[in-house]
This record gives structure tokens, C-alpha cells and sequence, in this order.
């Protein structure tokens, strides 16, 4: 799907971004399973904390790689993304 245009850019980079996430995704995953556990023979509340900053985190990429993925999609009639605005 990488077609140039004659504004000078092109879409060739969106597979290799979400490569990127993905890798980013497990990487925080796997930070998120040590700090858990490491997070509860402590008895304090930090170690904790940090696992919910961590989970927050992990959430946010998620996120990131669905909106990736949605605009990945074909527009079509009955799906073009406008939410069914005002047309005038």
C-alpha cells in the first residue's frame, strides 16, 4: 500500500512503526510481570504504585496500536469513520 504523492511523502514506514509498538508493548509487559512480582513481597504500597504506572503505560500502547489499526481500515459507505456528522 506505500504509493508516493506529490507532496513529497509516502506511507511506507506504518508497518515498521507498529513493529515498533509492538516490541515496545512486550517489552513493557515483561517489566510489568517483574515489577509484580517483585511488587508484592515487599509489604509497601511503592512497589505497588509503580505496577499501576506500568499498567497505565502498557494501556496507552495498546491504545496507540488500535487507533494504528483502525485507520489501517478501508473507509466505506456504511463505515467512513465520520461518525455520522451534519452534512449539509
Amino acid at each position: 500500500m506505500a504509493h508516493p504523492h506529490s507532496e513529497g511523502h509516502d506511507h511506507i514506514g506504518r508497518s515498521a512503526d507498529r513493529r515498533g509498538h509492538l516490541a515496545v508493548l512486550a517489552l513493557t509487559g515483561n517489566c510489568l510481570l517483574l515489577a509484580a512480582v517483585g511488587g508484592f513481597f515487599p509489604a509497601g504500597l511503592t512497589p505497588l504504585s509503580d505496577v499501576a504506572r506500568t499498567v497505565t503505560g502498557a494501556a496507552s500502547i495498546g491504545l496507540v496500536l488500535a487507533g494504528s489499526w483502525a485507520a489501517e481500515r478501508p473507509a466505506t459507505f456504511t463505515r467512513d469513520f465520520a461518525f455520522r456528522g451534519y452534512q449539509p
